[in-house]
């Protein structure tokens, strides 16, 4: 693996950080003051969808932080393995 692939990692890590933010703000408004919400939607429904939006968010967030310390391993373990016939790392 290379430094592009712990990039992708941090980039979508990024992104779905984004998205637990929006939600969390979505929702804090529908919490604390649903009369600046202009048009009528159900607001349980609402609510409960943007939960699940959180919750399969923290998810992700999650796995990325596994697969993301299994990749600095690997590197890590791949950098310090490397010797040459003489013994004297590369």
């Amino acid at each position: 693996m290379s430094v592009l692939g712990l990039g992708l990692l941090e980039a979508v890590q990024a992104e779905v950080v984004a998205e637990i933010k929006s939600a969390e703000a979505n929702l804090d408004i529908l919490l604390k003051s649903p009369v600046g919400i202009g048009e009528h939607i159900d607001l349980v429904t609402e609510v409960h969808s943007l939960i699940g939006k959180i919750t399969e968010s923290e998810d992700k967030l999650n796995v990325l932080s596994k697969k993301i310390t299994e990749f600095t391993n690997e590197v890590r373990g791949y950098r310090v393995n490397i010797t040459d016939e003489s013994g004297s790392s590369c």
